[in-house]
């Protein structure tokens, strides 16, 4: 409503308060008609009603009531013919990248929001959406592009996005939803109350002739969880296979790419730091002199560099077995600016080569399958172990992490205590006293 018009209304609205309504009632084809002038134009509303005794003498009454109702319905359906589509103002959105997100992440989150939310929310006003229509958009995401199977089925058929899939799409989405509410296109966003439900695992349980079949080991396996900690004798195991690798190999090329995988390895198992951390190191970043390293850039995947995770720069230090292998590694690529080389004798541009080595030597020393992330997650568990004694103090800062609860949260695995401290600390309490 422009500012002009608003006054008028004011100025009508003041006279109405005086006991002079300023809508009129007239009739056409005998229905009555409720009717306004706004700067010498007319804006006449049929009421609905017949002109009969009854109606008129009401309708007469409370003309200004009814002209007003019927004047904002047609300004909001107006309003609303105007507002912007969720796949226009999406787009906009993500045309203008926010300063704080990388244009990769950025173009990723685009390609996400016109392959899945466009073709099912996207001509949907955004006045429009319903928490509900969120809600029957994240089930549909499930088996998109096939549609929700039938009630009867929905069991038997196997879904194809899971939980952490269908969360990444829905931040595609609550993005520009959140960008309309700081706008104020929207009130609130849809997606508020429309949560993922998260599969929830089932409880692994065995009757009493199962687990008498079952020896120690295959027990364990059964209950433990899937992330795999390496103690610090399997660690030297993944290194022999590294050295008969190496020994096994004719060709000076391969030979080469073996070394320096063995040194990576070390120094994952030892350093704990991310694997784009590890490729992402240049020689001028290592200190022999104060055993310290400067972690500063992370590789991403393309071959380009960025600052690490959460922008966090950080000096951690070098424990006797990576100083060993960084400086045997410098014998053969300290010419280089990098320190970990491919087999092309180039830096990484992801650490998907590094992951078929490492596939390799989990192979050769009969390992079970495990991430290249699990040294990450072996480091963290070794360096709390009783064979170590760090401070979290230290280890924190060596990781990365914002605090201990995310590393004893996400990275412990079975620690190992020193069970005669214990015992000794026991019998010395009040309790044995």
């Amino acid at each position: 409503m422009s500012a002009v018009l608003e006054l008028e209304l004011a100025k009508q609205q003041v006279s109405r308060n005086k006991g002079k309504s300023v809508a009129g009632v007239f009739t056409r084809n005998g229905m009555l008609y409720v009717r306004k002038k706004i700067k010498g134009k007319l804006f006449p509303y049929s009421t609905g009603k017949k002109d009969d005794d009854v109606n008129r003498p009401w309708v007469e009454y409370h003309a200004e009531e009814i002209w007003q109702e019927k004047y904002d319905a047609v300004v909001i359906e107006t309003k609303r013919d105007v507002e912007p589509t969720l796949a226009e103002y999406g787009r906009k959105y993500y045309e203008i990248c926010p300063d704080t997100r990388d244009t990769d992440t950025n173009d990723k989150l685009f390609k996400d929001f016109e392959q899945y939310v466009i073709p099912l929310l996207g001509e949907c006003k955004l006045i429009d959406i319903l928490d509900s229509q969120i809600v029957e958009w994240q089930i549909r995401m499930r088996y998109y592009p096939d549609p929700i199977p039938t009630s009867s089925i929905i069991d038997s058929v196997k879904v194809k996005k899971g939980t952490s899939r269908i969360s990444n799409l829905r931040n595609a989405l609550t993005l520009v939803l959140n960008q309309a509410v700081k706008d104020r296109v929207i009130p609130y966003s849809p997606a508020d109350n429309a949560k993922i439900e998260k599969k929830k695992p089932k409880r692994k349980t065995l009757s009493i002739k199962e687990a008498e079949n079952m020896d120690d080991d295959e027990l364990e396996d059964v209950f433990t969880k899937q992330t795999t900690v390496y103690t610090e004798d399997e660690i030297k195991q993944l290194i022999v296979q590294c050295d008969k690798k190496i020994a096994s190999t004719k060709s000076s090329h391969f030979r080469f790419t073996w070394k320096s995988f063995k040194c990576l390895l070390v120094f994952k198992f030892y350093t704990g730091v991310r694997s784009g951390e590890a490729i992402a190191l240049m020689w001028k970043y290592v200190h022999f002199e104060s055993n310290t390293i400067d972690i500063r850039f992370t590789m991403k995947n393309g071959g380009s560099l960025k600052l690490p995770k959460e922008n966090k720069v950080r000096t951690i230090n070098m424990l006797p077995e990576v100083r060993d292998a960084l400086l045997a590694l410098k014998q053969l690529s300290g010419h280089t600016q990098w320190v970990f080389l491919s087999a092309r004798r180039e830096p990484y541009k992801n650490v998907d080569g590094a992951d078929k080595l490492w596939k390799q030597v989990l192979e050769a020393g009969k390992f079970k399958p495990a991430r290249f992330y699990n040294t990450r997650h072996s480091f963290v568990t070794n360096m709390l172990s009783s064979t170590r004694n760090v401070s979290p103090e230290w280890l924190i800062q060596q990781v990365g992490h914002e605090n201990l609860i995310i590393t004893r949260n996400h990275y412990i695995g079975n620690i190992e205590f020193d069970v005669d401290m214990i015992n000794n600390s026991l019998e010395n309490s009040v309790v044995y006293q």
